[in-house]
């Protein structure tokens, strides 16, 4: 793919095909507010064994919106508007788009860990949308990340949604900051989509 510089706030992103780095995506100040309801690692050593994390952390959450499953969904996919209503997510932009105009590859720059991350995720969609999965394609601070919403719409007419994400981190972080990040990205994430999508409903 030909990189080419798109407008983005204060600085512009462009895609070469080449790694992303938080370079990439020029914007505003960093604020962390990372963190994940936590399970136990996949295998490896505890805290109390290493002091550090190593190994991906698989975290699970779901939350219930007061909306249709059709305007959750939308809003998911709305990628370029997240830095709106995502306090982490300072600048992102779709890459590649699939035959029905959906974001299969889009490129971020985040708050992370005090710092400024760049990553690019390849996004897949189940055939009615309501699971959509994304992977970590390249990133300078995370050495897997993947993760899912899916999506049940209730007898209520509102929906429920769950989130599952799994990381790891390049670079090991004492257990206990961990611990303390892992514990609002998900609860975090869940709380702003559901305002988001329920203001656009009330608006």
């Amino acid at each position: 793919m030909t990189g080419r510089p798109l407008a983005l706030g204060g600085g512009a992103l462009r895609w070469t095909g080449g790694p992303v780095v938080a370079g990439d995506l020029d914007g505003a100040d960093e604020k962390a507010t990372l963190g994940a309801v936590r399970r136990p690692p996949i295998g490896g050593r505890n805290d109390a064994e290493c002091g550090e994390h190593t190994m991906s952390e698989q975290t699970t959450e779901h939350l219930n919106i007061g909306a249709s499953i059709d305007r959750c969904i939308e809003t998911i996919l709305d990628f370029e508007r997240y830095p709106e209503w995502a306090p982490d997510i300072k600048a992102a932009i779709v890459i590649e788009r699939d035959e029905q105009g959906r974001g299969t590859r889009v490129a971020f720059r985040a708050a992370a860990m005090g710092r400024s991350a760049g990553y690019l995720l390849g996004y897949t969609y189940s055939e009615s949308s309501d699971v959509i999965s994304w992977t970590l394609v390249e990133g300078d601070i995370m050495r897997a990340l993947e993760g899912s919403y899916t999506f049940v719409e209730l007898a209520d007419g509102s929906t429920d949604v769950i989130y599952h994400l799994t990381v790891d981190l390049v670079v090991p972080i004492p257990g206990f900051v961990k611990r303390r990040a892992e514990g609002k990205i998900i609860t975090t994430a869940l709380r702003e989509l559901k305002h988001r999508v329920e203001a656009a409903v009330t608006a």
